[in-house]
């Protein structure tokens, strides 16, 4: 590589860096940029709700392209953030992947990423996957207002975005949001909450209705809710998850 293309490679990744730092400081979490040549983290954020370092690799591009990124390289406990800078006046896209999701499922990523020379994602698989401004990652995982809920579906849930022990109150009932049972089930939520099935769906949903119901005017009874997260979490852990689909009925329908 030569020198004016290093320091262009350079100017990008440092511009990129800078870019993620803004939009999490921007959403609460405390952040820091590290520096030097040969950098294993680029940031690190702190999350008071989720009471959680979060450890960031920034990778970055100026135009659609591959992100050179392999799968043997990927730390299953850092987030992984890939910027597309794009032209001044056109906006900045954030992909955001757990690392996690990069080792658990890597054929989701296209062929190059598993590959030993010259390893990468390719900029549009990103897009395609749902990854864009996937923010939450981070963040709490449903806004104040009942309008900016966000809601993930099970095979995008990873171990970092369950509540902890030390967890607040907030995140848990968040947490418990961001499956929407009604939606899900439809008119077969009954025989749902009924059902002695112990997979992510029947889970997330007892969980769900625990908070709907808001049994305890203080908020969620975390009596009843820490054995679910528990269960939830540890659903989540293993390499092949047990989960019911949404009945056939209701896929139909959306589609």
């Amino acid at each position: 590589m030569s020198k004016k293309n290093r320091a262009d490679s350079q100017i990008s990744g440092l511009s990129g860096e800078f870019f993620v730092a803004a939009e999490l400081l921007r959403r609460g979490l405390q952040v820091s940029l590290t520096f030097g040549n040969a950098k294993s983290v680029d940031l690190l954020a702190y999350s008071d709700l989720h009471k959680q370092t979060f450890a960031i690799q920034v990778k970055s591009l100026r135009s659609k392209n591959y992100f050179f990124l392999g799968l043997s390289s990927v730390e299953k406990s850092h987030f992984y953030v890939f910027v597309l800078l794009n032209l001044p006046g056109q906006p900045v896209q954030y992909f955001i992947v757990p690392g996690e999701e990069l080792v658990r499922k890597p054929e989701r990523f296209g062929k190059y990423f598993t590959i030993e020379k010259m390893p990468g994602i390719h900029s549009s698989i990103l897009s395609e996957q749902g990854y864009e401004n996937a923010w939450a990652y981070f963040h709490a995982l449903i806004d104040q207002q009942p309008s900016n809920r966000t809601h993930f579906e099970n095979e995008h849930l990873v171990l970092e975005m369950i509540p902890k022990p030390n967890s607040s109150l907030d995140f848990v009932e968040r947490f418990a949001l961001s499956f929407d049972a009604y939606s899900f089930w439809g008119d077969q939520l009954s025989s749902a909450m009924e059902s002695d099935c112990e997979c992510l769906s029947h889970l997330r949903t007892k969980l769900f209705m625990e908070q709907h119901a808001e049994r305890d005017p203080n908020g969620i009874n975390i009596a009843t809710a820490t054995p679910l997260i528990t269960a939830i979490a540890n659903l989540v852990s293993k390499e092949k998850r047990e989960a019911c689909k949404r009945p056939t009925s209701l896929s139909s329908e959306e589609e």
